[in-house]
């Protein structure tokens, strides 16, 4: 069995990856809250969306994706390391492993992560109008950092149980660190028609009404002319004026004519930057029976952070239009806290072979977010077409308290050693996607949507990881392959597994070793470019603190001031003479 040394200096990691958005452009928004119809290829997505679902399903996927963590030896190896044993790494991942490690050893484990996207801007009825659009971002951060307790008995001293060994641990599984931007020019839709999709059904004396702020992105969009209403009634006051009827219900966009028609190619552009990253501390403590059986168990604590910011900007390729131009900001903060478990098994028969198993209970994250949307629209004067006028409405901040279920998982692994020479490695990870689930317990049934959704979307998968390690005396060469498959099962024609490369070296003395390694990750997805931006219109029972100053003042923006001869234009829009 091989002598695991005192001490660690250093454990490094780098990790550089690819991620390819597909941006799709042909939308309508009359159809879903979240994912506009786009045609036939995300007609099968849209059915799997439950009407009435907030996007939390969302978050519910982003948190339960995880990549192996731990020291640049366990990464480099691509997390294949159920059945292999002896790394602090196992802590996370199969805690009967601390029952290898003879000597007690300190880690820090340094990580630097490049994330380069490819986005490309696509129409399903121009297809050669495509474009790419390339970002990076770097970020450095501590991938590991931890400890290890041995209490193991001597060679020399007697006795099958050979006694254990504790652990505590803190190790990265997920970066959220990235960017994206995308730009083309869209002939069929803009954004504005989602606006007024959102809008339809909704009283102008409800839009006013500070004290509904389930209506707080609607009121936004309207107060800055991206939702324009058709009844307009004489002020009582002033008949020289007209003002938007109270009872009005139907609303329309600028940035189209009379017949529904776009008045011109909409150009547009969004920057998607999200910062964070998901934690996990575990204590771990494993015991070992004979050389020959290792068995662990692990409590872990897990938090997170997510900060997502898109700034969506727009412009209407025709003088023709009021609307000139529009942009929408989205600011998202989250962050959850959350307990969970692992316990673990793993024999060794023989010198040649390892047998590992290890069952993740789910995590149960406690999670906040807090979100706001800010509005900014140029429109060009009614009376005075010259005069381009500039609005600008933002929502209330929104907070939203409720709880995530991660899914449970299971590991079997396999390892073969060659002796001095190195081993090979493979493992198979159940993830069980379909158990995840949202609660609320102040709105009791509100996130029900979500979990349905949730079950329609996600199917069970399984993960593969293989690699091996190479010794020439004190050197290690590693090298790695691992496969998480694709949990979602939209009909979309695109396969959203990621695949990860690795590979690293490492050299090891009896008080010192060193490893750095490298992660080459690559990802595709599918965004339909117009779906729900914020979650000021897509959420549930929002806080809301007091109005702020001002806000009771909004309405008199939707007061027009009739003068002499009025454009044509104008007149048929509105039909108010």
């Amino acid at each position: 069995m091989e002598t695991i040394p005192k001490k660690r200096i250093v454990s490094t990691f780098f990790e550089s990856g690819r991620t390819i958005y597909l941006i799709n452009t042909h939308a309508s928004y009359f159809s879903s809250l979240f994912f506009g119809g786009l045609g036939g290829l995300l007609a099968p997505l849209k059915a799997q969306i439950v009407p009435g679902s907030f996007g939390y399903y969302q978050d519910a996927i982003r948190f339960s994706r995880s990549s192996f963590t731990g020291t640049a030896r366990f990464q480099s190896l691509a997390g294949a390391h159920t059945a292999v044993g002896g790394d602090i790494s196992n802590t996370h991942n199969n805690p009967a492993g601390l029952g290898y490690i003879r000597n007690s050893e300190f880690t820090l484990s340094p990580g630097l992560v490049f994330a380069h996207t490819d986005t490309e801007y696509f129409s399903l009825d121009d297809e050669n109008a495509q474009n790419t659009r390339p970002d990076s971002r770097a970020n450095f951060n501590i991938a590991h950092a931890g400890g290890v307790f041995s209490l193991q008995k001597e060679d020399h001293e007697p006795g099958r149980w050979r006694g254990g060994t504790v652990a505590i641990s803190a190790a990265r599984v997920n970066n959220f660190h990235n960017q994206l931007r995308y730009q083309g020019l869209n002939q069929n839709t803009s954004k504005s028609d989602f606006y007024v999709s959102q809008t339809n059904g909704i009283r102008i004396a409800d839009l006013q009404n500070l004290d509904l702020p389930q209506y707080e992105y609607q009121r936004a969009a309207y107060f800055a002319f991206l939702t324009n209403p058709f009844d307009y009634i004489p002020n009582p006051n002033n008949p020289n004026e007209l003002i938007a009827d109270p009872e009005n219900t139907a609303y329309f966009t600028l940035a189209r004519d009379e017949e529904e028609n776009l008045l011109g190619p909409a150009l547009q552009s969004e920057t998607i930057t999200t910062r964070g990253a998901q934690y996990q501390w575990a204590f771990a403590a494993a015991g070992n029976y004979d050389d020959r059986l290792f068995f662990g168990l692990n409590v872990h604590l897990a938090a997170l952070s997510y900060g997502e910011k898109r700034t969506y900007r727009e412009e209407i390729q025709n003088e023709a239009s009021f609307l000139s131009s529009f942009e929408e900001l989205n600011d998202l903060e989250l962050s959850g806290t959350g307990l969970g478990a692992s316990l673990g098994i793993l024999y060794r028969p023989m010198d040649l072979l390892r047998v590992g198993a290890s069952f993740t209970t789910p995590t149960l994250y406690f999670m906040r977010e807090s979100f706001n949307t800010r509005f900014t629209a140029n429109v060009f004067d009614f009376v005075d077409p010259n005069l381009l006028l500039r609005y600008e409405e933002e929502t209330l901040p929104g907070e939203f308290d409720y709880r995530l279920r991660t899914p449970w998982r299971a590991t079997v692994g396999l390892a073969f050693f060659f002796k001095e020479y190195g081993f090979l490695a493979a493992d198979a990870e159940y993830v069980a996607y379909p158990s995840a689930r949202l609660r609320n317990n102040e709105f009791v049934g509100v996130l029900d949507a979500d979990n349905q959704t949730l079950q329609n979307v996600l199917k069970p998968t399984w993960n593969i990881r293989l690699a091996g390690e190479a010794r020439l005396k004190s050197f290690r060469l590693r090298a790695g392959y691992a496969l998480e498959a694709d949990p979602t099962q939209f009909e979309d024609g695109i396969d959203r597994h990621i695949s990860r490369i690795t590979g690293g070296l490492g050299i090891r003395q009896y008080e010192w070793y060193a490893d750095i390694g490298l992660i080459y990750p690559l990802q595709q997805c599918l965004r339909a470019l117009l779906f729900c931006s914020g979650r000021a219109v897509c959420r549930p029972g929002a806080f809301y603190p007091n109005p702020k100053p001002g806000a009771e003042h909004r309405d008199h923006r939707r007061r027009i001031f009739l003068k002499k001869e009025p454009t044509r234009r104008f007149i048929k829009f509105f039909g108010v003479l």
